[in-house]
């Protein structure tokens, strides 16, 4: 029997330019910079440092 690798759990995060709450999985970039989530209401681009 394979293992499955463990997913990265889904985070709630509060979009700072419309200020909705949305829970979503982390995407992984190659640098630091391009890691973050996407708001599914405005399209914004909302980086993982600034979503804690």
């Amino acid at each position: 029997m394979t293992e499955v690798p463990a997913q990265e759990p889904a985070h709630e995060i509060v979009c700072p330019h419309c200020k909705k709450t949305f829970t979503a999985e982390l995407m992984a970039g190659t640098t630091e910079r391009h890691r973050g989530f996407k708001c599914p209401h405005c399209r914004l681009f909302v980086p993982a440092d600034r979503a804690k």
